[in-house]
């Protein structure tokens, strides 16, 4: 399941920020939202919000955090209800993809409301602190891929 990927591509989308990257970046794909979400507090303090700007911030992050959170028990659940499956010798491994397709397009479409939301963030960002974001995607990009794993395909044969 790709579903792991999306906040702060749409924080990044939704900051409309544009990931920019080097030559050696971790794809947008790759990054995980919890852990960008888990940066945010962060984030907030950088950008010296003003006082609407705060309150559209905690209204944008809980809500992440209330969708998130509701992903996470969902997949518990769905794991356990597979594991159990699994056990059972009679279980149709198409009912279990059916199972899995259906978590992907419920993924998709948090994916579309997280970005959603974070755009509403990013709209009410003045020029300067979407600049601070950038960069600090950027940043993060970068040390993601500092930290990821060398690839098959760029080791030697």
């Amino acid at each position: 399941m790709n579903t792991r990927t999306l906040c702060w591509t749409a924080i990044g989308v939704a900051v409309s920020l544009l990931l920019s990257s080097s030559s050696y970046a971790l794809p947008a794909m790759d990054i995980h939202v919890e852990d960008l979400v888990r940066q945010a507090s962060e984030v907030r303090k950088t950008l010296n919000l003003n006082p609407n700007q705060q309150i559209l911030w905690q209204q944008v992050e809980s809500r992440v955090r209330a969708i998130l959170q509701t992903r996470q028990s969902r997949r518990a659940h769905l794991q356990a209800d597979l594991q159990l499956k699994l056990d059972d010798s009679k279980t149709e491994l198409r009912e279990l993809a059916k199972r899995l397709d259906a978590e992907d397009d419920l993924s998709n479409q948090e994916n579309k409301q997280l970005r959603d939301l974070w755009l509403t963030m990013n709209d009410a960002l003045d020029d300067n602190q979407r600049q601070i974001i950038l960069a600090l995607l950027a940043d993060q990009l970068q040390r993601s891929a500092d930290q990821k794993p060398e690839s098959k395909q760029n080791k030697p044969t």
